[in-house]
Parts: C-alpha cells; structure tokens; sequence
C-alpha cells in the first residue's frame, strides 16, 4: 500500500471515530464561521445606512418642495449623519422618482441604490444587503459541515472546499467577484448533491423490498454517472446564459430571460432524465433476466414497479433541489448587476423578483337580445350574404355564428379604442387587500398605435378618481408599468383609471397623432401578494410532482413494451401534454372547410376527436406551467400547488401503475427476459 492510500485510509479511520467526528464538526463549524461572521456584521452595518437613507427620502416631496426633495433634484443627493450620498445618476432621474402625491415611489430600492456605493468590495452584494441572507447562509453551511461527518462525507467535503477554494482564490485575491462567485456555487452545489443523495440514501434504507429496489435504482444510476452528468451539464450551462443576454437590455428583462430560460432548462434536463432512466432501469432488467431473478425471491411485482418508481422520483427530488437552487442564487447576482436607471431597479424589486395577483378591468358584456339585432341587421343589410342562404350555398346557422363572432369582437374592439384626444375610463375591482396593507399597486399597459413602430413613443396620461394625473411615453406594443399609490383605490377596493390619448408637453395638453387600442388583456392592475421566495419555491413543487408522474409513466411503458417503443410512447406522452395549451388553440382552428366533401369533413372530425381526447385528458398536465407566471412577477397559488400533487403525482401516477399491473402481471418473464425466450 503506498503512502497516499496509508494517508487515505488512515483519515477514514479517524474521520470515523467518535473524536475524529467531533473534531471534524467543530473545526467545520469554526470555518463556516469565520467566512460568513464578517460578511454577516458587514450586512447589519449596510442596512442600518440604507434605514438612515430611507428615513430621509420619506421627507422628500416634490409637491411640498421639502430641502430633501429639492437637493434629490438638483443634486441628486441626500444627506444622512451629515454626510451627502447620492450623485449625477440619481440626479438624472430625479423627476421620475416621485408618484402622483409628490412623494418617492420606492423610497427602499432607491436607498438601496444609493447605498451601493457603501458596500464592502471584498464580499458580493447579493449577500451583503440583507442581514438574513449571511445568516441563512451561515446556518445552511453549519448544518452540512455538522452532519458530512456522521454520514460518511467528511472526506468529499474537505476535498470539495479544498478544490473549490484553490480555484476560486486567485480570482478573489485580485478582486474578480463574479468568477469567485461562480466557481464557489458550482462547488457548494456539487457537494449539495452529494449530501442529498446520501441523506436520500439513507431515508431509503428501511429493510422492505420496495424501499431496497429504490435504493438499488439510485445506486446504479449513481454509478452510471447518469445524474451527475445532468447536474455537471446544468452547472456549466447556466453560468453562461447570462452571456447570450443582451448586456444593453434592462435589467429587468435580462433577469426574465435569465429565469425562462434557467427554469426551462433544469425542467427539460430533469425530464428527459427521468424518461430515460424509467424507461431503461425496467426495460433493460426484462430483457437481461435481472427482473427474473428479483421476482423469485418474496417480492411483488408491484413491490418491484413501486421501488422503480420511488426511487427515480427521489433522484428527481435532489437533481432538481440542485438544478433550481443554482437558478435562484444566479438570479440573486443578476439582481445586483446595474439597472439601467432607477427605474429599471424599482422594476425588477416590484414587479420581477415578486408575488402578484393581477385584476384586469370590468368590460360591458353584449347582451342576447342586442346581438342577436346586430346580426339580423347585418344579414338584413348584406344582400349577397341572404341570397347565399336562400339558394342553400351557405346554412344559415354556420352564417349567423360567424356574424355573432364578429359582433361580440367589434363590440370588444370597441371599448378598448380612445381616439385622439379622447379618454375611457376603466374600472378594476379586488383591491381591498393593496388598500389596507397601503402598498402601491403596478399598471401594467401595452397599447397599439398606428403602425406599431418599436422605434416610436407616443404619449399617454392615466388620471385617477381623485384628480390626480400621470403622463407617460409608450413604445407600441412593448409593455410598460406605471406605479399608483394605494391612496387611489377606493375604499371599496376599487381603482378607477381614466386612460386619456393625450401629451403633456410642459405647458398644456395636446390630442395624440393617432387612435390608440389594446387587446383584452392589454390593461392590468397588479399589486403584491407574497415574496420572490416562496413563489420559487412554490414552481419547483410544481415541476416535482409533473416529474413524479413522468416516473410512473416511463416505468410502465417500460414494464409492458421494449426500451425504444416505451422510449417513443413516454417522449409522444411528454410532448403532448406539455404542449396541450397550444394544441387547443390549434384545434379550435382547425375544421372543415364549408365547401369540403364528406371524406374529408370524416377526416377533420376523426383528427378532432382523437387530438381533442388526447387534449382534454392531459390539459391539466400543461397549465400547470410556472415558468411564465414566475417570469412575470405572477403569484404561484397553492391551490396549483395541490392539483399537481393531487391529480398529476398521485391521480395519474396511479392510473398508470394500474395499466402497468395489468400488462405487467400477464407476461411471463422467465420467457420474455433474456436472448433464450421465444
């Protein structure tokens, strides 16, 4: 034995000893301590100077021409202790600072900017600008270097925190954050996912034959190097999203984008494992005789199903832990990057890293008797139209369905155009919640003009019930928010928004160029409901359970079909319900043509039945989509939450065990297992 396996095996010995635990621990616990001490005294220092900030930008009002309003303005500047923090960027933006009442929108994210100049150069700021987060972090750390020891890790743990700190050191000596940011999360998270699975491992090792094919699974996808493949592939590809952003784009979007593509990403890599590795762990045990020799001893072929599946949806539970934390720590520093304008960063606290509900507006609804006047009004009108439906060239049902449509559309067409120099007012309900917690609500508006240049801006002003008024510039059918303080609602928890097509230019009102209009959904009101946090955490639960039910499907195609036919059955499954939204717009538009012969209306009716069935049953399996609803700043409601768990994990996982049981208890696998059955 030479001296490395000596050193080796000598450190396993110790590190399994009661001492050598107790050691370990303590001297974990001290380092963890000593990184994240200084960091954490640094945080409650940064944030008493932004409370100090803050508590002057509540005096400022521009309507008042308070000494803090006025020295925002002209200097850009605010005075706190007796000393100025601020400069020419706050300066530049000063006059957007205010709300319709004189006083800072945000006075927070504000002094946060302002402060940002304060921070400590040797510690990022994600971590630093709020005590909780070195906190959090502190114990989160402690908690793995307290139990690595007992479970066997202490060795992965020290070599992990070794390599890690070698490369990461040279890159924090000459101050290079983000590269010593980036190479210590990829280390953390590399040994996150070694700690889980173990901790998994151990949770599965309660002596019963479900539970030991469970931790057989992990254990042999561990050792085909099958997850940590998918784990190394996320923790290289996601640092490098950031790099196909636009850096010219505001920071908000460029955190957007950051967050599709980063959720999409770890969802689509978790997926396509679990299908595989469903699919291949029963298919390949079937065919190599292995499952043959596992069902003579006293295990149950449902026994045999269930521990295929529990344990790929355990190997689930870790990859994605991993694949989503990476995500949301990368947000974390994305977030500190510099915003385009005080604005942007206001955007990206208030209507991005968020939980909102939105409330669109009450329109007035065509009645029966008044639509059905407007369609008989238009036949009566259009002789053409009558002498198609008295020659029988068109029915007359078909025709007056398609006028009902079109009325109904010109009607709602209607109420959302403003002509030049003209207003409408709208009305949106349910904002009782945003009135007595006195948060600000957001206007979310994306209006259509003329040709829908990108390159123009049109004005805008939104007036409110109590006479106050915003003027705003819009890039046509680019989305723009405006931010209304809670003193607008009404105490019935109602918003009253006149939206006028009208300039402001300094000194008097001018008519816009052009009639301006906006879809159905074109006009929202959205205010907070809950943190950033737990809707990230909420999405993650989502994905979970639609992944425990793509276990269960690729182990029972698997159980009853050979690999590549289960493969393509599980992927065709996969596809269509995740595609289901998408397919029901397309059958709502796809039908016969009027003239079309009866073949081909058998045909069209044929394709309808078996997409729309197809649709119907696994609708459920796309609308529960997070991704855009966490792009957008949207809340994640537990009742989402539970219909997944409910239906998607359980319901379904069920109904195809039971498919599986049915086909997998009628086949012999002393003749199909093996290259020797007939």
């Amino acid at each position: 034995m030479g001296p490395a396996a000596l050193v080796s095996e000598g450190f396993r010995r110790w590190s399994s000893s009661l001492g050598g635990r107790l050691a370990l621990t303590a001297s974990l616990t001290l380092l963890v301590t000593a990184v994240f001490g200084p960091m954490w005294w640094s945080s409650v220092r940064y944030q008493a100077l932004q409370q100090r900030i803050v508590a002057q930008l509540d005096k400022a009002n521009i309507a008042e021409r308070t000494p803090e309003a006025r020295q925002l303005t002209e200097l850009g500047t605010i005075t706190v202790d007796g000393r100025e923090y601020g400069g020419s960027r706050v300066r530049e933006v000063a006059s957007q600072l205010f709300d319709a009442q004189g006083r800072i929108a945000y006075p927070e994210v504000l002094a946060a900017t302002i402060a940002q100049t304060e921070a400590p150069s040797w510690a990022p700021l994600a971590i630093v600008e709020r005590p909780a987060v070195p906190a959090v972090a502190w114990l989160a750390f402690v908690c793995l270097a307290g139990v690595s020891p007992w479970i066997g890790l202490s060795g992965t743990l020290i070599l992990t925190a070794s390599g890690t700190a070698l490369l990461a050191a040279p890159f924090w000596w000459f101050g290079m954050l983000a590269p010593t940011v980036a190479i210590s999360g990829a280390g953390a998270l590399l040994f996150l996912f070694a700690f889980l699975t173990r901790l998994v491992m151990l949770a599965l090792s309660v002596a019963t034959p479900t539970f030991g094919i469970a931790q057989n699974v992990m254990r042999e996808a561990l050792r085909q190097r099958v997850p940590v493949g998918f784990i190394v592939s996320l923790l290289v590809l996601l640092p490098l999203l950031p790099l196909w952003i636009d850096a010219k784009d505001p920071l908000r979007y460029q955190i957007q984008t950051f967050m599709d593509r980063g959720t999409t990403l770890v969802y689509a890599f978790a997926a396509c494992m679990t299908l595989l590795l469903a699919c291949s762990s029963v298919a390949f045990e079937i065919r190599d005789r292995q499952v043959w020799h596992v069902l003579t001893k006293p295990v149950s072929r449902v026994q045999f199903l269930a521990g295929k599946w529990i344990g790929i949806s355990a190997l689930n539970a870790t990859v994605l832990a991993v694949g989503f934390l990476a995500v949301f720590v990368y947000v974390q520093f994305m977030r500190t990057r510099p915003a385009a304008d005080l604005l942007d960063a206001a955007a990206v606290q208030e209507q991005v890293l968020v939980a909102r509900i939105g409330t669109f507006p009450q329109y007035e609804s065509l009645d029966r008797d008044r639509l059905l006047a407007a369609v008989d009004a238009a036949i009566d009108a259009d002789a053409t139209l009558r002498s198609d439906i008295e020659s029988g060239k068109r029915r007359e049902l078909d025709v007056r369905a398609e006028l009902a449509t079109q009325k109904l559309a010109e009607f709602g067409s209607a109420q959302r155009s403003i002509e030049p120099g003209k207003a409408r007012t709208y009305l949106f309900r349910g904002l009782g919640e945003a009135k007595r917690d006195k948060v600000p609500v957001t206007l979310k508006f994306e209006f259509h003009i003329g040709r829908d240049d990108t390159h123009e801006t049109h004005p805008v002003i939104f007036r409110f019930a109590d006479g106050t008024w915003m003027d705003r510039k819009y890039v046509p059918t680019q989305p723009s928010f405006v931010t209304i303080p809670s003193d607008a609602i009404a105490d019935d928890g109602t918003l009253s928004v006149e939206i006028m097509n009208v300039g402001f230019d300094g000194q008097g009102f001018l008519p816009g160029l052009l009639p301006m209009n906006f879809d159905e959904d074109g006009i929202e009101v959205m205010h907070r409901v809950g943190s950033f946090e737990a809707n990230f955490l909420r999405a993650a639960m989502v994905d979970w359970a639609k992944l425990i039910f793509l276990a269960a499907l690729g182990v029972a195609t698997a159980s009853i079909l050979s690999f590549p036919v289960a493969t393509l059955l599980s992927f065709t499954v996969f596809l269509t319900a995740s595609m289901s939204a998408y397919l029901a717009i397309a059958l709502d538009r796809f039908s016969a043509p009027g003239d079309a012969d009866l073949g081909v209306r058998a045909f069209y009716a044929f394709v309808q039945v078996v997409a729309g069935g197809a649709q119907g049953a696994l609708s459920a399996f796309g609308d529960a989509a997070t991704t855009q609803d966490l792009v957008e700043g949207r809340v994640i409601p537990w009742s989402m939450v539970l219909k997944a768990i409910g239906l998607i994990a359980a319901l379904w996982s069920v109904v195809a065990f039971l498919v599986a049981w049915m086909g997998f208890s009628r086949k012999e696998i002393a003749i199909y297992s093996g290259t020797g059955g007939g």
